[in-house]
């Protein structure tokens, strides 16, 4: 007996009415029921149930009415969507809806008209999915984006002031050390010759700074354009201009070849720059600098180096190294702006990438970055530089 109840039970599930009235009363993250047509409800499953507050006994033959708002209602819009269901098949809403108690949800809604073989309307069936939660971090989504907007005008408008407004005064004084020499002429003691020359350092590095802010202001401003980038072309110009700028200098530079990636490449021609002039000026004080660019696969992803044989750095301050102003090595021994590195990770991190360094104190650094978040081996990139038709610029 027990085998013949557990036989008539499977062909009981074989039936597709069963199976799906078993898969609407299963569903817990949507109201699924019908209505009559006239906008009774007659079935109501677990789902709708969680939503709405309401029970079976509560709702079932009131009418579906009871699940909007008074204004909706008093407006006609249960009816007039029943209407147009009827006349279309199928139509969809989103709005605030009623649950028990008089508290209220933001829901998406479907309702069909169901007709039999003839073509006879039998009622509706809908079904409602709760997107209060969905809207509210949209709204708060929104005002977010609003809210940074603001703060982008704001640091636009703090930045033109700081450049403008401490500028003048720098200019000031530049132009007062130029009327002391005038004045001074060959009276000017050795003493009042450093002096100045000390404050003429100070306005250039004042302007370097403000220089340095200004572009790492500016970053936030800036849209990432995407387009195949031959990196090791890009290398190779900055490294020719570095080595032209100081031909006395010896330095084996390689560039692994046919380097591409997807991103901005102007913003990816900035973090070289920086990258660049970061291991040219490690490297000083080598007899012979050896600066090497090139990718490998780091966990997975694709990751772009610049490596150099400098005076590298203590791994316990790699934490500090991309903040601004922070740095290892004193400002007297190698002079700049400290916020390259900065800005190198401003433009990663705008790629949805990282960027990391590994090093040893007079032994060269590496400074490592990726410029997707997803991460793609050399050959994904290489498909898509292919499929932009095999020209990247530089």
């Amino acid at each position: 007996m027990r085998t013949s109840a557990k036989v008539a039970k499977a062909e009981e599930l074989t039936q597709p009415d069963v199976r799906f009235r078993l898969l609407v009363e299963n569903v817990r993250d949507h109201a699924i029921f019908m209505l009559d047509p006239r906008g009774r409800v007659r079935t109501w499953n677990p789902g709708a149930e969680r939503i709405t507050g309401f029970s079976t006994g509560d709702i079932v033959g009131r009418s579906f009415e009871t699940l909007f708002a008074s204004e909706d209602v008093e407006a006609g819009k249960p009816q007039a969507e029943l209407k147009a269901a009827a006349d279309v098949g199928t139509v969809e809403d989103e709005g605030w809806r009623l649950r028990k108690g008089e508290g209220r949800y933001w829901a998406s809604e479907v309702v069909t008209a169901v007709r039999d073989a003839r073509g006879d309307l039998l009622g509706f069936a809908k079904v409602i999915h709760d997107l209060t939660e969905r809207r509210d971090t949209d709204a708060r989504l929104r005002r977010t984006m609003e809210e940074l907007q603001a703060s982008n005008k704001e640091l636009e408008a703090f930045s033109y002031s700081v450049s403008h407004d401490l500028r003048a005064p720098l200019r000031h004084i530049s132009s007062y050390v130029t009327m002391l020499r005038r004045e001074l002429g060959q009276q000017a003691g050795e003493a009042a010759q450093h002096n100045l020359t000390k404050i003429d350092a100070s306005i250039q590095r004042a302007n370097l700074l403000i220089d340095a802010l200004m572009d790492l202001g500016r970053l936030s401003q800036e849209r990432v354009r995407l387009e195949p980038v031959s990196l090791s072309a890009m290398v190779s110009e900055l490294s020719k201009d570095l080595a032209s700028r100081e031909p006395s200098r010896r330095a084996d530079v390689r560039i692994e070849k046919g380097v591409v990636a997807l991103g901005d490449r102007v913003l990816l021609r900035a973090a070289l720059t920086n990258l660049l002039n970061n291991a040219w000026k490690f490297t000083r004080t080598r007899s012979s600098a050896e600066i090497s660019f090139g990718s490998e696969t780091v966990d997975g992803i694709r990751a772009f180096f610049i490596r150099d044989n400098g005076v590298g750095f203590d791994m316990v301050q790699a934490n500090r190294l991309f903040e601004p102003f922070k740095r290892c090595h004193s400002l007297s021994e190698y002079p700049g702006s400290g916020v390259g590195l900065a800005i190198v990770k401003r433009i990663v991190d705008k790629h949805g990438g990282r960027v990391w360094a590994r090093a040893e104190a007079d032994r060269g650094a590496t400074f490592y970055f990726t410029l997707c978040a997803r991460g793609a081996p050399a050959s994904g990139e290489d498909a898509l530089f292919r499929e932009a038709g095999g020209g990247a610029t530089p």
